[in-house]
């Protein structure tokens, strides 16, 4: 197999995304020695198809410039989720907006991960994140209630109320598997549950999650 062809190939498929060296060399290229495929990367950056972004992490070039490469990468509908103040400034929950973005994300092979000071990654273990993403929403909103500058309360509770009603207990049970969240998050999604009359076993799932008593 010719691994510079291959690689570069690759990269000319996908313009416009990050190209991050640990996942892609463990998912698509883990038949390279590691020295070649450093090698291929720097001659394809002196080709012009790649740029470095961060350590370790490239962006394949390309003509648009609309699109965030890290969030159209991590974030994709099925490998991630933002999360943080730019979630809660995407609901309308607030009008400040800071950074990090912080993204959970299946698409990297390390637990946690900064690009910049732009960007924090941390490692979500979830194949399927689109499925569970309202709750994660839910659990998010609740978590870091008090966190969230310039709260509109009224747009929260709204928010709230209507990530509770789309409560399903598969998912949040592949949720709290992969993330732990405070006693009292999990205290007050019980309580919002059973207030809305929505038929759960979210206190089952949880002891079974995080080993409560």
């Amino acid at each position: 197999m010719n691994y510079s062809k291959t690689i570069r190939e690759y990269c000319l498929k996908n313009p416009g995304m990050v190209f991050d060296m640990s996942y892609e060399r463990e998912k698509h290229f883990s038949m390279v020695p590691y020295k070649t495929f450093c090698k291929i990367l720097s001659r394809i950056e002196d080709e012009g198809i790649l740029r470095t972004y961060s350590k370790g992490i490239y962006i394949i070039n390309s003509d648009n410039t609309d699109v965030d490469p890290v969030i159209a990468f991590y974030a994709r509908e099925d490998c991630g989720i933002i999360v943080g103040n730019e979630l809660f400034y995407s609901l309308g929950l607030t009008k400040i907006r800071t950074k990090p973005i912080v993204i959970y994300t299946n698409a990297m092979e390390t637990t946690t991960k900064n690009i910049g000071d732009d960007y924090r990654l941390e490692r979500f273990d979830y194949p399927y994140m689109d499925l569970i993403s309202d709750m994660i929403i839910l659990l998010e909103l609740i978590e870091n209630r008090e966190k969230i500058k310039d709260l509109d309360l009224e747009k929260f509770n709204d928010a709230m109320f209507e990530y509770a009603r789309r409560y399903k207990d598969m998912d949040m049970r592949d949720a709290l598997k992969c993330h732990r969240y405070t006693y009292s998050t999990i205290f007050t999604v019980d309580q919002l549950l059973t207030g809305l009359g929505i038929k759960n076993n979210f206190s089952e799932i949880a002891r079974e999650c995080y080993k409560y008593e």
